[in-house]
């Protein structure tokens, strides 16, 4: 039988437990859902389950995240209490079934809700821990409220929260001696001092505001050297008119436009020119203004204590959901809190388990999808029993076909050379369908979509943008099935900024004559959403680079852009089925 108890604390033989849930029968009463966002329709909904990975269903039932992208709101009260002159454990485990890319696994603790409804961003809380992320940006926080101040500590704790599947626990210690400890799965990665780590307090020494610093004060190490000079025959043009071009015969400017001469590399090219630096001979050191008491400064040895604590919630954002928690407590004895944490060794072990087999039988799956007769390789026998009716060339696909895979996969388009190439339609199993672009080239992996592209989901659900390597990359929109729009900056998969657009309809876009559209993400860390995109023909076969375009303003509802389409050389196509 799974316990929960909430509404008065639990005497145990050592402590107190203030709260305790398990998601056992009858959790629905016990905790409130918010509605804090229902108004804008982004509040999204709880319910019951054990994930894919459990051991017992029933008893590993958390509460669970149920959708995509929505604001998720959940609290329960408890009788109130106060930490002083105690230790006070927090703790509580999660699961993330899926990577959550940008979003919160963290709980909110603090004193009596009037309204639990209006429980959400703006609500006041005493504690607020757990793990975060956004891209990049990973952290478990760690916040303490302070005389009405969120404080967040000054250096970010570890991020244990990987989008594995499998559950961590989290487990804070606050102490009286103002001190905190936090646990992840058991093993300490913090300990420290709220007064050291968290900037609660004045700091006790300031800059004197009436040190002035000297006005002869140099503190430039390094000067230009007055004595160098640039070289009269130094040659800073890098690139130069290719003075031997000749504008070709076949040339129309009407329809090719103004012909200009191509640049080419300078041979004299030495680079920028700058002046030799050497030491100042005046320099000083870097000055600093020195250092009084802070007048403002009062110390404060009750940190750690707060008067009222009577609720714990999730008050989280998530663009991917199937978060789990279970297994809460708040108490004051170490020995509860670790009976949860057998729990989640137990659990553990069968999830790390099932995990393996999963891994086992996908390293497998990839196995043979590298055999050449797998049906994602495109090879042009039909032994494994699926079917291709089109166009051939030299033995391969090439030109115009239908295939349809062994596993009902089918798609519909353009082939070159054996693989699929320019636009075409990949129909798939579960009811997904992708219309847009296909690349077969030395950066791209055989038979995925690249360039612009619309993926319509099973659901009603459609995503129109940038693609590459087959998968997202560049800027999109998502058009939920509800309306809902978003519009979503992807680097090579990742969701790096999400923007919420007002709810329309997708747009009817046709894009049979469109180009298709690369974007090379440029290698600076500062320049993350900057991109260079490749605009190439249909046909195109070489990767000529033709057009340059910003992906991140590319309108996909714009007219397809028009160039003269290249003739190659190619043998009569004939039918084949």
């Amino acid at each position: 039988m799974r316990r929960a108890w909430c509404l008065s604390a639990l005497v145990t033989a050592s402590g107190k437990v203030y709260f305790s849930e398990t998601f056992g029968d009858g959790w629905e009463s016990r905790w409130s859902p918010s509605e804090w966002k229902k108004s804008d329709g982004t509040q999204g909904t709880w319910k019951l389950s054990a994930g894919k990975w459990f051991g017992d269903e029933k008893e590993d039932q958390g509460v669970q995240t149920a959708e995509d992208s929505r604001f998720f709101g959940l609290s329960a009260g408890f009788d109130s209490f106060s930490n002083e002159g105690k230790e006070l454990i927090i703790q509580y485990q999660a699961k993330y079934e899926k990577d959550i890319e940008c979003g919160g696994g963290y709980v909110k603790v603090g004193p009596k809700l009037s309204d639990p409804a209006s429980f959400g961003d703006p609500t006041p809380y005493n504690i607020m821990f757990g793990p975060d992320k956004c891209g990049y940006t990973k952290r478990t926080h760690l916040i303490f409220n302070y005389k009405g101040k969120n404080v967040l500590k000054k250096s970010d704790l570890a991020y244990k929260q990987e989008g594995e599947g499998t559950s961590h626990v989290y487990r804070l210690i606050l102490k009286p001696d103002n001190t905190a400890r936090v646990e992840i799965d058991g093993e300490n990665i913090y300990e420290g001092s709220l007064k050291e780590d968290w900037e609660l307090l004045a700091p006790k020494e300031i800059k004197d505001p009436a040190d002035k610093k000297p006005s002869d004060w140099v503190d430039d190490s390094m000067m230009d050297d007055p004595e160098d000079k640039k070289p009269a025959d130094w040659v800073e043009e890098k690139r130069i008119v290719d003075a031997k071009a000749k504008k070709p015969d076949d040339w129309d400017d009407e329809e090719d436009g103004e012909w200009e001469a191509p640049m080419i590399d300078n041979p004299d090219y030495k680079g920028e020119w700058t002046v030799k630096r050497i030491s100042n001979p005046a320099y000083k050191g870097i000055w600093e203004a020195k250092k009084i008491a802070n007048p403002e400064f009062v110390d404060d040895d009750g940190l750690y204590k707060f008067d009222d604590f009577g609720f714990i919630g999730f008050d989280l954002w998530q663009v991917k959901g199937n978060t789990i928690f279970d297994n809460i407590i708040i108490t004051d004895d170490a020995g509860e809190a670790d009976k949860f944490l057998q729990k989640w060794k137990a659990l553990s072990a069968v999830e790390k388990a099932k995990k393996k087999e999963e891994d086992d039988a996908k390293a497998e799956e990839a196995k043979k999808a590298a055999d050449p007769k797998d049906e994602e390789d495109d090879d042009d026998s039909e032994e494994d029993g699926s079917q291709y009716d089109g166009e051939w060339q030299k033995g391969r696909k090439h030109g115009y076909g239908t295939y349809i895979g062994t596993t009902n996969l089918k798609y519909e388009g353009e082939w070159h050379d054996g693989s699929r190439h320019g636009r075409g339609v990949q129909e798939y199993a579960n009811g997904d369908k992708y219309d847009g672009w296909w690349y077969n080239g030395s950066l791209v992996a055989r038979g995925q979509c690249s360039g612009l592209g619309i993926y319509y989901f099973a659901d009603g659900s459609q995503y129109q943008g940038a693609w590459n390597h087959g998968k997202y990359d560049g800027a999109g929109i998502l058009y939920s099935a509800n309306g809902d729009r978003e519009r979503l900056t992807y680097f090579e998969g990742r969701l790096m900024k999400r923007e919420v657009l007002p709810p329309s309809p997708p747009p009817a876009v046709s894009n049979k004559s469109r180009p298709g559209i690369f974007c090379d993400p440029l290698l600076s860390q500062d320049r993350l959403f900057a991109v260079q995109p490749t605009v190439l023909p249909s046909n195109a076969g070489d990767g000529q680079l033709l057009i340059k375009r910003d992906c991140d303003n590319y309108d996909l509802s714009a007219p397809p852009l028009r160039m003269k389409p290249r003739q190659p050389h190619r043998e009569t196509l004939g039918g084949h089925s």
